[in-house]
């Protein structure tokens, strides 16, 4: 203790203080007692803030660990926050540092797999099945843009619930849950599979914005692409009025099993761009919050619904024509109805000339209060399930 204390330049300390402190290291009383600091009140340098390591706990600890191997210590410690002074020094190694220091590779195991997957299941299903009202006007509006003009928002509502009753606005909503469900598990499982592939097998501790958006990307098609074809059947059973079963036959004979895939081409343009704006902004605005509360601090519920709103609501308004032109294609040539469109830009065009530019954002509002609470939703449940079973 001599050596440390001279070599840390206290070397006005008599024998006789140091036999002292290191009594009082032992016991665990005054200034080393739980929260007292290292050598006092006086000394600003050695003060700990409220959630750093006390002196007890570290002293008890370094007891048990080599002096010649500190990644135990970085391992244990890794959320902790020392305050010396002017400076917070933190070790957040909960991103996979402390096993790069020791050259090993984190792996999930099957179950863990198995639970980012009901994560992300449920956290879809609760998020579409709370905004169902809002998915149907909007589904209505791209069908046919000028029910916007003619009826409103809340005339649209109204007509629903006159003619089907209150159930007809979550018509379609169980197939929406039966999509929406795997899409979010494989979209947020693939993303973070993605984001765990690169830190492991780089020098980077963290993803970058680039990485983000490529890694968003990737994880939206694959989970996109897995269940085009319940929404296809989705769509038509929306601005129908026949069930499921029969909607299904109704395609296969009329026209073959190749009309699960319309707008499939539309909807992976359209999800390449979403996911990667989605994912960036929504990782983005995490990754700046969590420095500002520092490691080991919890996201909170508040803040992971604004994050999640946003990043839907930038993500939305990028794609929204986009997403228009898919609902055309997917709903042409219904009970042997005309073919109008060839292609996704041959639709575009047609729509823009015949329309006007402004068709292409029919239901951009009803999309807007549908978006931004379910996407809020989904993040917040998907983020409390991951730390309520240690998924973080």
């Amino acid at each position: 203790l001599a050596k440390v204390l001279n070599y840390m330049n206290y070397r006005d300390i008599s024998k006789r203080e140091v036999r002292s402190m290191l009594k009082r290291i032992k016991t665990g009383k005054g200034p080393f007692s739980k929260g007292g600091g290292l050598l006092g009140e006086s000394n600003e340098e050695f003060k700990i803030a409220g959630k750093a390591i006390d002196f007890a706990e570290f002293r008890d600890f370094m007891l048990l660990t080599s002096a010649r191997d500190m990644r135990d210590m970085f391992e244990v410690w890794g959320r902790a926050v020392v305050d010396l002074g002017d400076v917070d020094v933190s070790m957040p190694m909960s991103s996979g540092l402390y096993m790069k220091m020791k050259g090993e590779t984190v792996k999930r195991t099957n179950k863990s797999v198995a639970k980012h997957l009901f994560a992300g299941a449920v956290s879809g299903g609760v998020s579409r099945s709370v905004v169902a009202p809002l998915e149907r006007v909007k589904i209505e509006y791209m069908v046919n843009s000028l029910k916007a003009k003619q009826e409103g928002f809340v005339g649209t509502l109204a007509r629903i619930v006159k003619n089907e009753g209150p159930f007809g606005l979550f018509k379609g909503n169980s197939l929406n849950v039966a999509r929406i469900a795997p899409t979010k598990a494989v979209e947020f499982f693939v993303f973070d599979r993605i984001k765990d592939f690169i830190i492991n097998n780089t020098d980077e501790i963290e993803i970058n914005a680039w990485q983000r958006m490529l890694g968003g990307s990737i994880a939206s098609m694959a989970g996109t692409a897995l269940t085009h074809p319940i929404d296809t059947v989705r769509s038509r059973v929306t601005v129908q009025t026949i069930g499921i079963g029969e909607c299904v036959q109704q395609m296969l004979k009329t026209e073959g099993p190749v009309a699960f895939l319309n707008g499939l081409i539309p909807n992976m343009v359209r999800v390449a761009p979403y996911g990667a704006i989605n994912f960036l902004v929504y990782d983005q605005l995490k990754s700046w919050y969590r420095k500002k509360i520092g490691p080991g601090g919890s996201l909170g519920a508040v803040p992971t619904m604004i994050f999640g709103a946003a990043a839907g609501a930038a993500a939305q308004t990028t794609v929204f024509p986009i997403e228009m032109v898919q609902r055309r294609l997917q709903l042409q040539g219904m009970a042997g109805g005309e073919i109008l469109y060839k292609n996704m830009l041959d639709a575009l065009i047609q729509i823009s000339r015949k329309e006007g530019i402004p068709a292409l954002y029919a239901g951009l509002l009803p999309n807007y209060l549908k978006l931004i609470p379910a996407a809020a939703i989904s993040f917040l449940v998907y983020e409390q399930l991951k730390e309520r079973m240690q998924l973080n």
